[in-house]
């Protein structure tokens, strides 16, 4: 028998959809990161193409031209009644083997075809997210779980990340301006922290005096006008973008706003101006670069979004949060072990992080511990898992490897690039979230939630806009592959190496 995909491929078609997809994932693609994810229009159009036969392919084709459609357009979107008869004859029960399937856009697109799927994968994170994507989910129970957590988690979390508001009100401070601070001797009603810029800070091997490792002192450029720190006192304010030169209007000192003192990974003493390399300089000293914190980017309801220098307060809150961690930190769920080396760990190691909790500051191991930790304590296990993997997701866009978007102002994530990019100005972000940022957990609660409805009631990109579809990719999972095979069972997967596949039946 030949089938379809031996003759043809319906390019033409398929690519449009193709580049639209990629530019816009599916909800059930943003479930988790995963490197290299493809696209499911084509992997449904590969399975429809290989299982139906050319012949059937070709005489559906003829039939349905008085529609004003192809073979394709019917297979796909089943929008022919001649169409699910073939579905149903060609594609029903057959085992579909993905041995290598990642992010488990095969197994997606199989099960919502009405196939059988075994999945295989030697890395468990796939495993794990390939199984959340297809699992059953009660989302009441999901939704009831997510209050529970921001009735009794979320104050906990947000609380490390309030600041005075830079227009203040009249009532007497109690937070402390300090230095960089902005907002005069009179209270500032709190504001919610979206961003917390740092740091990194070296002592120069030359002259003995810490230097920070700024790129730049340009915080972000929006609408003719860049956002600038002095990197003296930490003043933060606006100048007409491209300006070369600013004077602080608080110490009065000239800086360079596109300028900086580190870069390709070197750096220059502002003291005495000797040249050191990043990487050398934590070889020599056998530590990694401290942080320090600079300014941040918050969120008021009166006053929108908007960018101040550090206070003394911050710095107080901060500090508070890791005494917390440090009472807390025997008791809270973390990451262990020991930075191995590799091809990508060995940046880590280069910078002075040997351990997976150096990849975070203790304030976002204590609110992502507090999170997980409550997390374990749910009794429904659909519900436990999933939101395990939100905060994972989470944990992508809250440690000390993310940086900030000048022109974008938004949160760049740790693996937005393939690699443990190590930045000299992290970005902290708010972990809980506020009305806006990226990437905290209630913004991933989110994305987790729409993947489980995409999962349950998929929809595709027409001609005539979005469709909703009634094949679902939910399946429950079999305890061995041969209930698969032999059984009535739709889907197992598991994670292992796939060189030797003799346990398959």
């Amino acid at each position: 028998m030949t089938y379809h995909i031996e003759r043809d491929f319906p390019i033409e078609q398929l690519n449009p959809l193709a580049r639209r997809e990629a530019n816009a994932k599916r909800a059930i693609a943003m479930l988790h990161k995963w490197w290299a994810r493809r696209v499911g229009c084509v992997f449904r159009t590969m399975i429809l193409a290989s299982l139906i036969p050319a012949e059937e392919w070709q005489r559906l084709d003829q039939e349905v031209q008085r529609a004003g459609i192809d073979a394709w357009t019917a297979l796909y979107y089943r929008e022919h009644p001649k169409a699910n008869p073939l579905i149903e004859k060609y594609l029903k029960d057959k085992v579909v083997l993905d041995p290598f399937m990642g992010g488990g856009t095969t197994i997606v697109e199989a099960l919502r075809l009405g196939c059988k799927v075994i999945g295989v994968d030697v890395n468990p994170v796939a495993w794990f997210i390939v199984k959340k994507s297809i699992e059953p989910m009660d989302l009441e129970l999901l939704d009831a779980a997510f209050e529970r957590l921001k009735e009794e988690v979320a104050p906990d979390i947000l609380k490390y990340y309030r600041t005075p508001c830079p227009s203040p009100l009249s009532s007497p401070s109690s937070f402390g301006r300090g230095e960089g601070g902005q907002g005069g001797g009179e209270r500032a009603h709190l504001a919610d922290i979206m961003y917390v810029f740092w740091v990194k800070k070296v002592q120069c091997t030359n002259c003995g005096r810490n230097t920070r490792l700024f790129s730049s002192f340009r915080l972000a450029t929006k609408k003719g006008k860049d956002t600038v720190v002095c990197p003296h006192c930490y003043w933060v304010g606006e100048v007409e973008a491209g300006t070369p030169a600013v004077v602080c209007p608080d110490c009065g000192r000239e800086f360079h706003p596109r300028e900086g003192w580190a870069g390709r990974g070197k750096f220059t003493c502002e003291h005495c101006g000797h040249v050191d390399q990043t990487v050398e300089w934590v070889r020599r000293t056998g530590r990694a670069p401290e942080h320090e914190m600079f300014a941040l980017e918050y969120w008021c309801p009166r006053h929108g979004r908007g960018y101040k220098g550090a206070e003394q307060g911050d710095r107080e809150l901060y500090r508070k949060a890791c005494r917390e961690f440090e009472k807390e930190k025997a008791n809270l769920p973390l990451p262990e072990g020991e930075v191995y080396e590799g091809e990508k760990t060995n940046e880590l190691l280069n910078h002075g992080m040997t351990r997976w909790t150096d990849l975070f500051n203790p304030r976002q191991l204590l609110c992502l511990g507090r999170l997980l930790r409550a997390i374990k304590q749910i009794e429904d296990q659909a519900v436990r898992e999933l939101l395990v993997v939100t905060l994972s997701n989470t944990a992508n866009h809250n440690n000390m490897l993310c940086k900030y978007h000048a022109t974008y102002q938004k949160l760049e994530a740790l693996f937005g690039h393939h690699a443990y990019w190590c930045p000299n100005q992290p970005m902290e972000n708010n972990v809980w979230g506020t009305r806006y940022g990226m990437g905290p957990f209630t913004a991933k609660y989110d994305l987790s939630r729409r993947a489980v409805e995409w999962a349950q009631s998929p929809r595709e990109v027409s001609a005539d806009g979005w469709l909703s579809m009634d094949d679902g990719a939910v399946a429950s999972l079999a305890r061995q592959p041969s209930a698969v095979v032999n059984g009535a069972s739709r889907a197992w997967l598991t994670a292992r190496s796939s060189e030797d596949l003799s346990f398959l039946p």
